[in-house]
């Protein structure tokens, strides 16, 4: 039996597969690397600037749709910027978001691409994780939108429904008015935010463990590298994967955060 049409079929689609491959991983790299953001309002000396994240990972939409939201309110005039400069980034992972998917293949979790010193090489940074630094360092604050699976009061190991800042006095300030502001409409107790604090703020889990809880840190994620370069920012973390919440429910705690923050500085 002649064996060589077989093993020359058998390369083929070998060959095919490995440039679909590679092609696929180009068009990734090329596409969704890509990262859209809308400046409002002005940069002037007095002027503060907040940076507003949402979906650095595609099955977590909440804080998007509110960016979204907050956008189209200001665009039809119903929202006024009085005061500040807003940066909106509605898709950080914008393809893993339209294929409702943690993260995507050839580019990876971007919320485990940050630098965990402040003496890195901008040349071994992933496109978007750049571009989010820069952004970084052009603000006063940073809200930074996650979706956890479940609800961390109920101790199941989820992160849902939490709030973390960084350490510094404004960061703890807002989160504290971000906690009174959403708890105050939420009736069923293990649905309520928790603030997850580093161990400089032990004494307040100590006096109010209802309220406070201790922080376990990732390194690599955006609010570790915050923290290093102490920029006043937050971490939201909503709880609403696989849709343990109407998605409207989180749409709208996540709007009630950013009105939170932009009210503190006078931007309405």
């Amino acid at each position: 039996m002649n064996y060589i049409p077989i093993v020359i079929i058998i390369l083929l689609i070998i060959t095919l597969f490995v440039m679909f491959y590679l092609y696929c991983g180009f068009y990734f790299k090329d596409i969704c690397n890509n990262l859209e953001y809308f400046y409002y309002g002005e940069s002037t000396p007095t002027n503060k600037t907040i940076l507003i994240l949402g979906g650095i990972h595609g099955n977590e939409p909440a804080g998007s749709k509110a960016i979204l939201q907050l956008m189209n309110d200001i665009n039809i005039n119903k929202v006024k910027i009085n005061n500040n400069r807003i940066i909106f980034v509605p898709y950080v992972n914008y393809c893993a978001l339209r294929l409702n998917k943690r993260q995507v293949p050839f580019i990876g979790d971007l919320n485990r691409k940050f630098p965990i010193t402040e003496n890195y090489n901008e040349d071994d940074l992933n496109p978007i994780v750049k571009k989010i630094i820069i952004m970084m360092k052009q603000s006063d604050f940073i809200i930074d939108f996650h979706e956890g699976w479940g609800f961390y009061k109920e101790k199941t190991g989820s992160i849902g429904s939490t709030i973390t800042p960084t350490n510094t006095d404004i960061s703890n300030q807002l989160a504290d008015l971000v906690y009174d502001n959403l708890n105050k409409s939420i009736t069923e107790d293990y649905k309520k935010f928790t603030i997850l604090v580093d161990e400089t703020y032990n004494d307040k889990i100590k006096n109010n463990p209802d309220k406070y809880a201790k922080n376990e840190d990732i390194k690599y994620t955006l609010r570790y590298y915050a923290n290093l370069t102490k920029e006043n920012y937050i971490l939201i973390e909503t709880s609403g994967q696989n849709d343990i919440q109407d998605l409207d429910v989180r749409t709208s705690q996540a709007r009630t955060i950013i009105d939170t923050v932009l009210n503190f500085y006078n931007t309405y």
